[in-house]
């Protein structure tokens, strides 16, 4: 009989390659996910190229602060990279100011020109 040590090696080297093999799996999962994204970015970059680079088209920022062991907390700003009255998804000059109202559901106004409203859409994430 060999001995009982090494049979656990080998058994832990069989666990450690099972964990590499679905590591690799996901790695590439996440690649090809990541070829896909990439697609549809450069499509949407291709139809709206005067985007606001600063929210991607957005036209929100998004936001975060720890609070150590109580956890992070998220939130959405409105962009203020582009002036007043500028598209964040076509770069149309001419849209209304936010209502107060707006602030409170983040969908600003709607532009003329795209019919985009701030969170509605932007280049594609991940």
């Amino acid at each position: 009989m060999g001995d009982p040590n090494e049979r656990h090696d080998a058994q832990d080297l069989r666990d450690v390659s099972d964990e590499y093999a679905e590591a690799m799996r996901e790695s590439a999962l996440w690649d090809q996910m990541g070829k896909e994204v990439q697609i549809k970015i450069d499509a949407w970059v291709a139809q709206w190229p005067e985007y606001c680079r600063c929210c991607g088209g957005w036209g929100l920022v998004k936001c975060s602060q720890s609070h150590g062991e109580l956890g992070r907390e998220y939130w959405s700003e409105f962009c203020e990279a582009l002036p007043e009255g500028v598209c964040h998804r076509c770069g149309y000059v001419g849209m209304p100011p936010w209502e107060d109202e707006e602030w409170e559901t983040e969908q600003g106004p709607e532009c003329s020109m795209c019919w985009h409203r701030a969170g509605d859409d932007g280049v594609p994430e991940l």
